[in-house]
């Protein structure tokens, strides 16, 4: 069990090592780490999770254990940012996917310490969806590399094929649509089909990188090119 828990270690930091990839998207909770929270208004929260409500897909309320007897519930709209803790495998796939990041980290604005130990970054955003804009409580997927432009999980996304070992996810997975925030403006959905026709709207701050894409842009190399233009592009 040992050996193959090694082997797995070593398959993910081969993988990591030489690809700049998105975090891999939260899928378990830890209730046991503390988790940081920041309100809007300023107030920093450190507490354990003690449940999740959701609707249609996205995050509805938090519930934090401040003490034993301090139960807070809060909703996304109170939440400026937050930093959530993966639980079992997840974690190690989480401090895994941040590996290449730590040497070339960009991002002054989220705590890499955190990160590297397996916790995933959230942020509230407005979200155009359909003909509504709403706001939202979403996982960065970028966070080593978010400026000018920030890329969100998508929580109805399908993904690509991927592999697994030991149940861990070490490669591929990319998921078929991200939210996405260029600069100040509202997310909008980039979705895998429609990658080539939207190069503009996520690359227009820098518009002789666009021609670095080719003809053929391919949504398997999204995050090395983002990579690259925030280190050629950034504000």
């Amino acid at each position: 069990m040992k050996n193959n828990f090694l082997a797995v270690l070593c398959l993910l930091f081969s993988v990591t090592a030489f690809t700049q990839n998105f975090a891999t998207p939260i899928e378990g909770f830890s209730k046991k780490k503390p988790s940081y929270v920041t309100l809007k208004t300023g107030e920093e929260l450190v507490g354990t999770i003690k449940d999740f409500d959701y609707k249609k897909g996205l995050i509805d309320e938090v519930t934090l254990m401040l003490g034993k007897k301090d139960k807070r519930k809060i909703s996304p709209d109170e939440i400026a940012h937050a930093y959530f803790p993966e639980s079992g495998l997840n974690k190690i796939a989480q401090a895994m996917d941040m590996a290449y990041d730590a040497t070339t980290w960009q991002s002054e604005d989220i705590n890499q310490e955190y990160m590297q130990d397996g916790y995933a970054y959230f942020e509230q955003s407005k979200v155009q969806l359909k003909k509504k804009e709403i706001s939202a409580l979403l996982q960065m997927v970028n966070p080593a590399f978010n400026d000018p432009v920030k890329v969100f999980h998508d929580p109805w996304a399908r993904e690509t094929a991927s592999m697994d070992v030991g149940g861990i996810k070490v490669a591929g997975g990319l998921e078929k649509s991200y939210w996405i925030i260029v600069g100040d403006n509202v997310a909008f959905k980039l979705e895998k089909k429609n990658y080539a026709e939207q190069l503009k709207e996520i690359y227009g701050t820098c518009p002789d990188f666009i021609s670095k894409l080719g003809e053929k842009p391919q949504w398997s190399e999204f995050p090395e090119m983002l990579f690259k233009y925030s280190k050629e592009c950034k504000k």
